[in-house]
């Protein structure tokens, strides 16, 4: 197979060009003339090549090229409910928990076993500097389904998706890679249901059922 590359944007090019230019002179040691021109020739190449070059480089040099790498990829991505449903979706780290609550939070994980899902395992991670506790359960049937609350300020939903009201509460439902995810915001955090077995209908059914019991 041929690989064809891609075509530059040339719109794109030129106001990249204009922003690397900004950028240099805010710095306070002035690149080498030589570096400069390598910068300007950044707006072309891909990424990779960006951030190559400014790991490559030392002291303000390396500042100005780390900065102008930064604002051209959009800076890291910040947290969000779709990324904390990776979590969801992972496998449980410790056995099932008599009774757990988010770390961080005042919200315990429900107890599921009258609805056919009884708990199985917990786990604690940390999310660009977010705790997240997670509780897993598994169906009678087989299924599984993760349960992560993010301590903290409530996160943005991520892309795709729909948001749903029910009883005034809004719940994200999104689906990718065949999971379905549901989540939504409670007690001033982000509470996040995911699995690859359960239907969106089943998960948003635990989520309302939750909120209900829960305070808000």
């Amino acid at each position: 197979m041929s690989y064809v590359p891609d075509q530059p944007d040339q719109e794109r090019a030129a106001a990249d060009e204009q922003r690397m230019g900004a950028l240099l002179h805010a710095v306070d040691a002035p690149a080498p003339a030589a570096l400069q021109a390598r910068v300007a020739a950044l707006a072309a190449e891909p990424r990779r090549e960006r951030f190559t070059l400014a790991l490559a480089l030392s002291g303000s040099v390396a500042a100005a090229a780390v900065v102008i790498a930064l604002a051209l990829s959009g800076g890291p991505a910040a947290p969000t409910a779709q990324r904390v449903s990776e979590i969801a979706l992972e496998r449980a780290s410790g056995p099932a928990p008599q009774a757990l609550v988010a770390a961080g939070t005042s919200i315990a994980f429900p107890h599921w076993s009258a609805r056919g899902w009884p708990s199985s395992g917990a786990r604690s991670d940390r999310l660009d500097g977010r705790r997240v506790t997670t509780e897993y359960y598994d169906s009678y049937g087989g299924g599984t389904l993760g349960y992560s609350i993010v301590a903290g300020a409530v996160l943005d939903w991520g892309t795709g998706g729909r948001l749903v009201s029910r009883s005034g509460v809004r719940y994200w439902l999104s689906a990718a890679a065949g999971a379905r995810v549901v989540a939504w915001r409670q007690a001033g955090h982000t509470c996040v249901l995911a699995s690859r077995s359960a239907s969106a209908a089943t998960l948003l059914a635990l989520a309302v059922a939750e909120h209900g019991a829960s305070p808000v």
